[in-house]
């Protein structure tokens, strides 16, 4: 496996969101990653790490790390790793997106997406971590 990218949040802000997703597109661009799966990619990575923020229970600087790798199958991997309280975004039972926006409960369409644009996804907890990983396959060739 080779190492893309990594990355930390240098503010608990959604500026500092911003540039660490600014750095991600770069090292994607870089490393010929593919349009649509930068964009998957920057898509499911924004999503994730603003629940992070959003859910950092008090805590004034979150740690947040984003690393790309490229697997031996051609397939990026994304791993969000943060320090917050224990959480696996992928136990939350899937949004019914057959309701109106009137009668929807607000929240887990971010978590729904990401899952939705991932090839596969996958949760564990260590060292006091939050670690998600997400699976791009590459685009079918044709």
């Amino acid at each position: 496996m080779t190492e893309l990218f990594r990355g930390s949040l240098d503010r608990p802000t959604l500026a500092g969101l911003g540039r660490l997703l600014d750095r991600l597109a770069e090292a994607m661009a870089r490393a010929g990653v593919t349009t649509r799966s930068a964009q998957s990619i920057s898509i499911a990575a924004d999503e994730l790490a603003s629940n992070v923020l959003n859910h950092r229970e008090g805590r004034d600087k979150p740690h947040l790390d984003l690393v790309l790798r490229r697997r031996e199958d051609g397939a990026i991997e994304l791993e969000l790793i943060d320090d917050g309280p224990e959480f696996d975004p992928f136990a939350v039972a899937a949004p019914d997106v057959t309701l109106g926006l009137e009668e929807r409960p607000i929240g887990g369409l971010g978590i729904h997406l990401a899952r939705r644009l991932a090839s596969g996804a996958s949760y564990r907890r260590g060292d006091d971590r939050n670690r998600v990983e997400l699976r791009f396959d590459p685009p079918a060739a044709g």
